[in-house]
């Protein structure tokens, strides 16, 4: 749910298996966290954990962010809102 303070949590279904990766892009589209590299991933509920750092360590800022999931199907994007 938006917006968080703390972790933000997203469960993806996937309704067959298929390559996917997720990343977190801010408000410009810079990717600033990969979640989960490409790869093969099963069928069924995945949940991804975003504790609002940057790959480098950082925590990052309030702000709006987008939640990118990359597929066979395409690009999906969910806006993470971080609110303190």
């Amino acid at each position: 749910p938006n917006p968080v303070s703390e972790n933000a949590t997203v469960r993806i279904t996937f309704e067959k298996p298929m390559m996917a990766e997720v990343q977190i892009a801010d408000i410009n589209g810079k990717i600033i966290r990969t979640l989960q590299t490409m790869q093969m991933m099963p069928a069924g509920d995945h949940i991804f954990i975003w504790n609002r750092m940057n790959d480098a360590g950082s925590l990052c800022a309030n702000g709006t962010y987008r939640l990118i999931l990359r597929g066979a199907h395409g690009i999906n994007t969910l806006p993470v809102i971080i609110a303190e």
